[in-house]
């Protein structure tokens, strides 16, 4: 059987929540009223009277709230209208496949889950140190890698090892924007950089500043993120991949980090990063300025988000946050009985796929989404 989920559309219906809410003027702020208590994300625009341009403010997000208060870009007297966007989801369950086997597209040991934006899905099996590329029907389109240990202190003496992008231990890979993918290997101590095809490009001259690179991520201003777990931070690589600041380092602090295991990119560059040792989820801005932090349970292991980002900690219960860090309601996502996924990740159409490592099985959960836009006039 073929499973087409990556070409199912988002479900869209209207819902008239905004239209029957209220909007007060304050003395420097505007304040919108909801007949009832809601939980989504809302975009607020400001028009003012003599201007064509919308300014918009940043998403909101909204649990359980019955009003809101937003401070205007502009003084309150020059404002035209104001547009609200208020947008509500859950996942429901769309198709579960187990991979779990040695023969073509299938694999032992799945650890971790990516995606780019052609759909693409990629899945780290570290029983044999490689990466599988599957398309939007779960076929296999190429392997990447397979086990193979620099022995070398140096790449460039060791070329065989490089050109054949041979991996201990892979852990994680994230797109870059410039139609590559980055894999961290993390025995080897380096980052591996291939084209869409999985051909070796170049490895990053990494050896004297990585130990042990596990998490990666590239930011949208093509900053590539790398969690060293050995040295208990986060490295930072600008565009042109020159080690530029880093996030965390030893200790117990706020700013600091203890075995981090993993950590996750949301709006605006900020950092979620899994501070296990701390049994934290510590919020960072991306030049590594502490903002806040909730406690966790120690047997979360892994973070991923969702295309509205919102934080999944994965443990032996799912658990879900908004960006600021406060616990999202139950309901978003009901899982089925016995649920341990070890990865997840989504799609561009919104799609949420999620990792077992048990069974090797790969499920998918598509979004309903209620979109509610309403005007108001000043």
């Amino acid at each position: 059987m073929r499973f087409l989920w990556l070409f199912i559309l988002i479900t869209t219906a209207s819902s008239d929540v905004l239209s029957s809410s209220q909007l007060r003027l304050e003395t420097d702020a505007i304040q919108i009223l909801f007949p009832t208590s809601v939980t989504g994300r809302i975009h607020v625009s400001f028009i003012g009277k003599e201007q064509t341009k919308p300014l918009l403010s940043e998403p909101i997000y909204l649990i359980q709230t019955s009003q809101i208060q937003i401070a205007p870009p502009t003084s309150i007297n020059t404002l035209a209208s104001v547009m609200t966007e208020l947008t509500q989801w859950k996942y429901v369950p769309f198709v579960k496949k187990s991979l779990f086997g040695s023969g073509r597209g299938q694999f032992r040991q799945g650890v971790s889950i990516s995606s780019d934006e052609f759909g693409h899905l990629f899945v780290i099996d570290r029983a044999l140190d490689q990466v599988l590329k599957f398309d939007g029907h779960l076929e296999l389109l190429k392997v990447i890698g397979g086990f193979r240990w620099d022995k070398q202190s140096s790449a460039e003496k060791d070329r065989y090892s490089i050109e054949e992008a041979g991996f201990d231990e892979p852990f994680d890979l994230s797109p870059s924007s410039k139609l590559s993918y980055y894999i961290s290997d993390s025995r080897n101590g380096r980052i591996v950089e291939t084209d869409l095809d999985g051909n070796f490009l170049r490895e990053l001259n990494t050896r004297d500043r990585l130990d042990e690179p596990t998490a990666i991520q590239v930011s949208v201003r093509n900053e590539l993120f790398v969690l060293d777990s050995r040295r208990d931070l986060i490295q930072v690589f600008n565009s042109m991949r020159q080690p530029s600041w880093y996030i965390g380092g030893y200790g117990r602090t706020h700013e600091r980090l203890n075995k981090p295991r993993d950590f996750v990119l949301t709006r605006e560059e900020e950092l979620v990063v899994l501070d296990s040792g701390n049994r934290l989820m510590k919020r960072f801005t991306s030049n590594a300025r502490f903002l806040n932090s909730v406690s966790l349970s120690s047997d979360v292991q892994r973070l991923c988000k969702d295309s509205y980002n919102l934080v999944f900690s994965l443990g032996n219960q799912v658990k879900v946050y908004s960006p600021d860090l406060t616990l999202w309601p139950i309901g978003l996502i009901e899982f089925p009985k016995k649920f341990n996924p070890t990865d997840c990740t989504h799609l561009p159409n919104g799609n949420l796929v999620f990792l077992e490592e048990r069974n090797s099985a790969i499920s998918v959960f598509v979004p309903k989404v209620q979109t509610d836009r309403h005007s108001f006039k000043l």
